[in-house]
């Protein structure tokens, strides 16, 4: 038993174990990306897992597809095959991002008619999206591959990975990013994105208007339904990255429609941080070490489902930190109220000494 703890524990600290993690965070961040900015645009996106698998499976097939094409019957090991081989994988991933894309944009087209024409509710829309994408990515692998099963056996390339040499001889930052997918520095670079585009740019203004108070935009002649729209359009595109970067990322590209609910832990990183986006990143990073536990410790004898549950249960706990920071700031809240009301000033702890002196020294003069 000791010797299992202790193997379990150098898997931990070891390399593998922090590129799961890169490599979980980078759908999750792309996917939390898309959810603020949906939540910005005043639409809870529950239907992201939808568009995250139906981007997925988009990206895995024509990856496959044209990968295979291009190589025809060269086997491997050959000549032919090794002259090929690169030709395929770069049209491999290209037209697998494209095709992802477009799946994703399109799911997301259909949803915001449903959402934002239509009038539905959210809430229901959201869980038969969900559904419709899941049956619909089933019937497109049983349609390709004349299978009934719920993973696909066609073989995709996976994304070019950034390999620093000097980087990968570093203990830990070797792990992380020493042979670093492209689609992972791509995720990063979405986040500060989201970032400038919500806080530096008019139409981040406008979109943080349409969450707040569509009346003001209303008020000033711009369209709510119109800027709802083109902020779930950022927001579909950036979880259709989402799922390309879920089914392409691994070195060896796997695609599977059975739901395991990836979009829904950026969802609960969302709601836990009260939509802000730096939390909400650290929260999906924090999510990634618990769901890279179920990669590195699969050869070990433990049941998997029992490690995927730590991983729920770590969303649940960060649920429940969040309605105790909620509780305790509604509580502050009310004392305050009650001080003003008795006819107390209110005190302010975060002012330190230096403000009280300045103050009192004002005061005197």
């Amino acid at each position: 038993m000791m010797a299992l703890l202790s193997q379990m524990l150098n898997a931990v600290f070891s390399n593998d174990y922090l590129a799961n993690t890169l490599q979980i965070a980078t759908f999750l961040l792309f996917t939390a990306v898309g959810v603020i900015l949906a939540r910005r645009s005043g639409v809870f996106f529950l239907a992201a897992d939808g568009v995250l698998s139906l981007s997925a499976t988009a990206a895995f097939l024509s990856n496959a597809g044209i990968r295979g094409l291009v190589l025809g019957n060269a086997q491997e090991g050959t000549a032919e095959y090794e002259q090929l081989i690169g030709r395929a994988n770069a049209f491999g991933w290209l037209i697998g991002m494209l095709f992802g894309l477009i799946v994703g944009m399109t799911g997301t087209l259909i949803l915001c008619w449903f959402l934002l024409r239509a009038k539905t509710n959210t809430l229901v829309t959201g869980i038969l999206f969900n559904l419709f994408a899941m049956t619909a990515c089933g019937m497109a692998l049983h349609l390709i591959h004349r299978e009934d099963g719920l993973i696909a056996s066609g073989t995709a390339a996976s994304f070019p990975a950034l390999k620093i040499d000097a980087v990968a001889k570093i203990p830990v930052l070797g792990g992380l990013f020493g042979s670093t997918n492209l689609l992972t520095y791509l995720a990063v670079a979405a986040v500060f994105g989201a970032f400038y585009l919500l806080n530096r740019t008019g139409f981040g203004l406008r979109l943080r208007a349409a969450e707040e108070n569509g009346a003001a935009l209303i008020g000033t002649g711009i369209s709510v339904e119109r800027t709802r729209f083109l902020g779930m359009l950022f927001a579909g595109a950036a979880v259709s990255l989402g799922g390309i970067a879920l089914s392409l990322a691994s070195t060896s590209p796997t695609l599977s429609v059975q739901p395991h609910g990836e979009a829904y832990l950026a969802l609960v990183a969302v709601w836990a941080c009260d939509g802000r986006l730096w939390k909400s990143s650290i929260a999906v990073f924090m999510l990634s070490l618990v769901g890279a536990l179920s990669v590195i410790w699969s050869d070990f004898p433990i049941p998997a489902s029992l490690v995927e549950m730590l991983l729920y249960a770590a969303a649940l706990g960060g649920l429940w930190i969040h309605a105790q920071n909620l509780k305790r700031r509604r509580k502050r809240r009310l004392r305050r109220q009650r001080r003003i009301v008795e006819g107390e000033q209110p005190t302010e702890k975060r002012k330190g000494r230096l403000f009280s002196r300045h103050h009192s020294k004002k005061a005197k003069d």
